[in-house]
């Protein structure tokens, strides 16, 4: 199971913490969230949602990428 994510939301609020701790300008307060089944699974089922996707393009996101 990849952990990408929650570890990324970690280190984002561990560093905007730091940031402000040390008296410098953060980002405002946010709330972190991290998609159960990750960007796969929310392209599955909200891919048709108008008001959080914006021009899917199925042909983009179902090919391959090339790796060099």
């Amino acid at each position: 199971m990849c952990r990408s994510g929650p570890k990324a939301a970690r280190i984002y609020a561990e560093s905007t913490d730091e940031v402000r701790q040390r008296g410098g300008d953060a980002p405002i307060p946010q709330e972190v969230y991290v998609l159960r089944g990750g960007f796969t699974e929310f392209q599955t089922f909200f891919k048709d949602d108008e008001d959080l996707v914006e021009d899917y393009d199925p042909v983009y996101w179902s090919r391959e990428v090339d790796t060099f």
